[in-house]
């Protein structure tokens, strides 16, 4: 009995540190930050802040930005979730169970291509799409419009993509869906290497069996990989779904403060915006607390679904 409580107090001991330091780092900002949101603050003057309760909440209720910033929230969550998980799930696939066997030299080199986005820092390729797609402040026209101006096909594409001009993070339907394929272009490669390590721990006996039995690729995929691969696909929706809530870099690199019309502004964003651009913290310090709410919320639901499921 002794030796298990002297076990026990040795484990309390050796967990302390990391107690203290997640409660200095993670749960007292997030009360520090309740507490702030609770309070109408005026260029950061903390010494003259004045309680108001809720009127930041109830404000935010009535404020169109913001609920633009969080329909676009939801919506890159969405795309995230059935677009760019998806294509990593069978980029996955295909490198781990196809080319691995055959063509392992070109499987390096897709993985090397693949990964760069994340190797590389988020400001060089954000400034670099934004340079792309809408030119600098010297030139008349982006890397894009120049090309399709020089294969003589401008009009063509304007009016395929329905937009008004080909500098596409101006136009106000178009700037979105920009920023959305460069984050879903940014973030392929992380997923798809978590997918590619969980593929791999799949046993080949499993594949040898089923191709005797005369399964094909899709059979196998539908029912082999992703059903063994389930609590990993699980975790990446989770990641993915925090991920988004917190998207703040390559949005305000491509299109600065929300884009045209706050057409790009993601929740992350508009709380900066209104925090520091505005210097309103205490306003600032409610969409902080319902970005967090609302991404926790989500992050619960699915992993009670994926519970349910097993």
């Amino acid at each position: 009995m002794m030796d298990w409580k002297r076990r026990n107090l040795y484990l309390q001991v050796f967990l302390l540190p990391a107690i203290i330091l997640i409660a200095v780092y993670l749960y007292y900002p997030i009360f520090d930050n309740l507490y702030i949101s609770l309070f109408d603050i005026k260029n950061f003057n903390f010494q003259n802040k004045v309680f108001r309760g809720l009127y930041n909440y109830q404000k935010l209720s009535h404020d169109p930005i913001f609920w633009r910033a969080l329909r676009n929230t939801v919506m890159m969550t969405a795309a995230t979730i059935f677009i760019q998980l998806p294509i990593a799930f069978l980029l996955a696939d295909a490198l781990a169970n196809h080319l691995r066997r055959k063509h392992r030299r070109l499987e390096e080199w897709l993985l090397m291509a693949l990964f760069l986005p994340i190797v590389l820092p988020t400001p060089v390729y954000a400034k670099a799409w934004r340079l792309f797609f809408a030119g600098g402040s010297g030139n008349v026209y982006g890397l894009f419009e120049t090309i399709m101006r020089g294969f003589g096909i401008d009009k063509q594409v304007v009016q395929l993509l329905g937009v008004r001009s080909l500098a596409l993070l101006g136009d106000l339907g178009a700037a979105f869906w920009v920023v959305l394929a460069v984050q879903t272009w940014a973030r392929i490669g992380f997923n798809l290497l978590i997918y590619r390590s969980a593929i791999l721990s799949i046993s080949s006996e499993i594949y040898e069996s089923a191709e005797m039995d005369g399964a094909g690729p899709w059979s196998k995929l539908f029912h082999i990989t992703v059903p063994l691969s389930r609590s990993i696909i699980g975790v990446t929706i989770i990641l993915a779904i925090l991920g988004v809530f917190q998207l703040f870099d390559i949005v305000w690199l491509m299109t600065a403060k929300g884009g045209p019309l706050n057409s790009t502004q993601l929740l992350a964003t508009y709380m900066y915006l209104r925090s520091f651009e505005d210097l309103r913290p205490g306003y600032g310090a409610a969409i902080a607390m319902m970005i967090l709410v609302v991404s926790v919320s989500l992050a619960l639901i699915q992993r009670r679904f994926l519970r349910a499921e097993n």
